[in-house]
């Protein structure tokens, strides 16, 4: 076949393609590795939960500086096992509050329509909540293989010291902890309405130790929090949709926090009219959150005010054109919302979306063409990555 002079319809990529094609592929980089980065933490964690789940359902409402909700589970967990019961054959809610310079626990344990309050007082919550985690393992273990629902006379009673039974926790199991009828030294109930005897702070046992992941999450009050890796989606400060890095460390009290995030953006290119003249911008920003906290589980959910620092700094692009460098300062105020899904008690995966004003609109001109591009006064930037408290 004779070869004719017709163009080939497949030819290379001229400059400006090139570039665009880069520009695109290099802004979902961040996008990949924080994806990458969450889905590591998400199949480390999911180990830790299959070890942390609990054994019953539990209510449990204490003050900050008493063991939480996780601690006491995992106290229980350690005296019979991880194996559950379902909610028709045990539950619980606990409840200590502060009447002076004591700690008053109430117990209320439930099995199907059944019911049963134990009370118990003492100076130290952290002796009420290895009273509390030994009651309820001792009544797991009957749950466990038991045909029916326990009656309330067995939720609301001690166990008998000679119970010939088994309930009674081996030293082994117990990995220490002090036998059961120490703990259930105050007898069978007195009243009808399955009322067990106060004890005294004397007749408590020294709790069982929890374990050291649970002990600085629900006891030590200020913590320390770094989130990385993270990574950040903003809409508002350059055109289109732009990601970029950033890493934030800060403090936590009980339910307040603030951090301080550091971030950058990689270079951005912005095209003019003429697609062979733009400005290539990179960002640099300092940002300062305060926030307040309520939770819900393992999830927790925070309005924060904002306050944040940006420097962009821009060059300009195209044949003819010095790549001379300018710098712009911006002050931004808004406020985020900050959402946390907690995998583990030190380690939580974080999203959150807020909105800022901008104090200025720097604008960026050539003098042959004229302005390139000038900042919005308003921005929407999201946020995604993993957070750690020490």
């Amino acid at each position: 076949m004779p070869r004719g002079d017709a163009p080939s319809v497949m030819g290379p990529l001229t400059f400006i393609e090139r570039r665009k094609a880069r520009a695109l592929v290099g802004s979902f980089a961040p996008t990949w590795l924080a994806a990458g980065s969450a889905v590591s933490v998400l199949a480390a964690s999911s180990v830790a939960l299959s070890q942390t789940s609990p054994v019953l359902k539990l209510q449990w409402d204490a003050p900050s500086q008493c063991p939480q909700v996780d601690a006491v589970q995992s106290r229980i967990r350690e005296l019979v096992g991880s194996t559950g019961v379902s909610p028709e054959q045990l539950r619980a809610e606990g409840r200590i509050i502060r009447s002076g310079d004591k700690f008053r626990l109430t117990l209320i344990v439930r099995s199907g329509a059944a019911a049963g309050v134990r009370e118990l007082e003492s100076d130290s919550c952290e002796h009420l909540t290895g009273a509390a985690a030994i009651g309820l393992g001792l009544l797991v273990r009957r749950a466990r293989t038991a045909t029916a629902p326990l009656t309330s006379e067995t939720l609301g009673a001690p166990t008998e010291s000679g119970d010939p039974s088994g309930e009674r926790l081996s030293a082994e199991e117990s990995h220490g902890a002090p036998p059961p009828s120490d703990v259930d030294a105050g007898g069978p109930p007195t009243s009808h309405d399955d009322k067990a005897t106060t004890a005294s702070a004397a007749s408590l046992p020294s709790p069982t130790p929890a374990p050291a992941l649970d002990t600085p999450a629900s006891t030590r009050k200020l913590k320390v929090l770094l989130r990385a890796p993270s990574v950040e989606f903003g809409i508002g400060t350059l055109p289109g949709l732009t990601t970029g890095y950033a890493l934030g460390a800060g403090a936590k009290y009980e339910e307040w926090q603030a951090f301080l995030t550091a971030g950058y953006w990689p270079r951005h290119t912005v095209e003019s009219q003429w697609p062979q003249f733009g400005v290539d911008l990179t960002r640099y920003s300092v940002e300062l959150d305060g926030c307040h906290a309520w939770r819900s589980r393992a999830f927790e959910w925070s309005p924060c005010l904002h306050a944040g620092f940006m420097n962009v700094v821009a060059s300009g692009t195209g044949q003819g054109i010095l790549s001379v460098r300018s710098t712009s300062s911006v002050w931004s105020a808004g406020a985020t919302l900050d959402t946390k899904l907690h995998v583990t008690p030190w380690a939580a995966i974080f999203l959150a979306v807020g909105g800022e004003i901008k104090t200025s609109r720097p604008r960026f001109v050539n003098k042959e063409i004229g302005e390139l591009y000038r900042f919005p006064s308003l921005g929407l930037k999201f946020g995604l990555g993993t957070e750690w408290l020490f």
